[in-house]
């Protein structure tokens, strides 16, 4: 629904995979992640991903 707004496909997260995910940002292993990558993304695996796209484009 948000796409007409943001331009972005969104993504359908499982609940499990959800309150995974919350549970390891609580317990610090996304530490090393900075905030804007978890801006308009999915999974924890997303996160990851666009972090590593950030850190390339010097971000």
């Amino acid at each position: 629904m948000a796409e007409k707004f943001t331009g972005m496909t969104g993504k359908y997260v499982p609940l499990k995979e959800t309150v995974g995910s919350f549970r390891a940002i609580v317990d610090g292993e996304a530490d090393q992640y900075p905030e804007a990558a978890f801006y308009n993304v999915g999974t924890l695996e997303d996160v990851a991903e666009k972090a590593k796209r950030m850190e390339a484009e010097g971000r």
